[in-house]
């Protein structure tokens, strides 16, 4: 069984579990949407190949809009899922299907995953096997982050680290021989996977600690930089997930980095801001300037990420 023929009968078992199939119209609904998506990934292939054959970084091609539209809304669609407010309506839905994810937690996923992440002499299922891989590390990290509270762009770390430290894992277990060497001796593909994601965490504590040492001897001007980051974010937090990243855009000196235009934005956040005309967006930012939110001022719609962050406070717990 292919990649994609794996991947398309676990997420439909998995929404026919969680009651969302009967929402849609049943299983043949979903079908037919996984054939559409299995043809939208053509496109994300060609990329992926190109990123190899240029020796590029995946971690970078994921934000080049230019170059790699696809592997850019790929990426950012994950990201936003994360960022998108959960309707009261489907809450219990929600709920639900994180308390039956361990659908998901399944050895022979994670079995697949290795082998074309690692041992797949195939080069299209490799590459997409290690994009999987990759994003899966991206938002172990992030949920992480979450958890703990911790904002990397306050500790003077940037938004992008989290990509640079997910595929800087993913090198470290294909490169490193004597890595690699431990890896293969396990012989079990989704220990592996496992392995390489608790690394991926540990990498992410130590990058925190050697932020946190750094920042102890920080100059006053750039405090006073890192409070004023701190501030835009918490207000953030509290502002409508779309308008968070109009706004944030609009700020983007305070966080080191460069406007970018609102085709660039919609590429990056095509779940937040796919539909948005440069127009719309325009009066959309005015609006939330306006509005001037701040930390605390009010009470926002749970997110994905909230609910997801939750779960493992309750597991920690």
């Amino acid at each position: 069984m292919s990649l994609l023929r794996f991947v398309q009968v676990k997420v439909i078992d998995f929404f026919d579990k969680t009651g969302f199939a009967a929402l849609v119209g049943g299983r043949e609904s979903l079908e037919a949407g996984m054939k559409d998506l299995r043809a939208a990934a053509l496109p994300l292939y060609a990329e992926l190949l190109q990123v190899q054959e240029r020796t590029e970084h995946l971690a970078d091609a994921v934000f080049d809009e230019q170059r790699y539209p696809h592997l850019t809304r790929f990426h950012g669609w994950l990201l936003d899922i994360l960022a998108m407010p959960v309707p009261a309506p489907l809450l219990p839905w929600m709920q639900q299907l994180i308390g039956v994810a361990a659908a998901f937690d399944d050895k022979s996923v994670s079995r697949l995953l290795g082998l074309l992440a690692f041992r797949s002499v195939g080069v299209t299922e490799r590459v997409l096997g290690r994009l999987v891989f990759f994003e899966m590390l991206c938002m172990g990290q992030r949920l992480e982050l979450a958890r703990a509270g911790v904002d990397i762009e306050v500790l003077l770390g940037r938004h992008e680290d989290v990509e640079s430290l997910a595929e800087r894992e993913l090198v470290k277990a294909e490169t490193q021989q004597d890595y690699r060497e431990a890896l293969e001796g396990l012989n079990d593909p989704a220990s592996m996977v496992r392995i390489v994601m608790g690394a991926s965490l540990a990498s992410l504590d130590a990058y925190i600690e050697t932020l946190r040492r750094e920042v102890a001897w920080i100059s006053e001007d750039i405090a006073k930089k890192l409070h004023a980051r701190w501030a835009i974010l918490r207000a953030l937090e509290h502002t409508d997930p779309a308008d968070a990243v109009l706004i944030r855009n609009a700020h983007a000196d305070a966080f080191g980095q460069e406007q970018i235009t609102v085709e660039q934005l919609r590429v990056r956040h095509p779940g937040l801001l796919g539909n948005v005309s440069s127009v719309a967006a325009r009066k959309r930012l005015e609006r939330a300037l306006r509005r001037a939110p701040r930390a605390n001022s009010q009470e926002r719609t749970e997110t994905l990420g909230d609910l997801l962050v939750k779960h493992m406070r309750e597991l920690e717990s």
